[in-house]
C-alpha cells in the first residue's frame, strides 16, 4: 500500500521518548496524507485494558479523525468488541485478518 501511494509515513514499532525515556509505542503508524491511523496489534486476545490504552492514544496524538484498529488472529469475547465499538474502534479478528489490507482501504479517501 505504501508503494501504490494509499498510505504515508509508515513507521512500524515506533517509540516516543523524553529525555530518553519510552512513553509510548505503537506497532504500526501511517497517514493516508489526510488521518492517522494507528494499528495495535495482538498476537493473543486482546483485553480491555489494551483496547482503552488505544482509545486514550487515539483522543491524545491522532483526534477524532484518526482511525485506530485492533489486530488479532482471534476471536474476541462480547466484552472487548463491546468496549472496541463503544470507543470508535476497529476490531479486526480471526479470519478477518486477511482481509485487513482491504479494511484500511476501505477508510483511506
Amino acid at each position: 500500500m505504501l508503494q501504490s501511494g494509499y498510505i504515508y509515513d509508515l513507521q512500524m514499532n515506533t517509540k516516543l521518548n523524553t529525555k530518553g525515556v519510552d512513553y509510548q509505542e505503537f506497532d504500526i503508524i501511517f497517514t493516508d496524507g489526510y488521518r492517522l491511523f494507528i494499528i495495535e496489534c495482538k498476537s493473543g486476545g486482546a483485553k480491555t485494558e489494551a483496547v482503552e490504552k488505544l482509545a486514550n492514544i487515539r483522543q491524545r496524538y491522532g483526534g477524532i479523525n484518526a482511525i485506530c484498529i485492533v489486530v488479532t488472529p482471534f476471536e474476541q469475547n462480547s466484552i472487548v468488541k463491546m468496549k472496541t465499538k463503544e470507543n470508535g474502534l476497529h476490531l479486526i479478528q480471526g479470519e478477518y485478518c486477511r482481509y485487513i489490507k482491504e479494511i484500511i482501504q476501505g477508510h483511506i479517501r
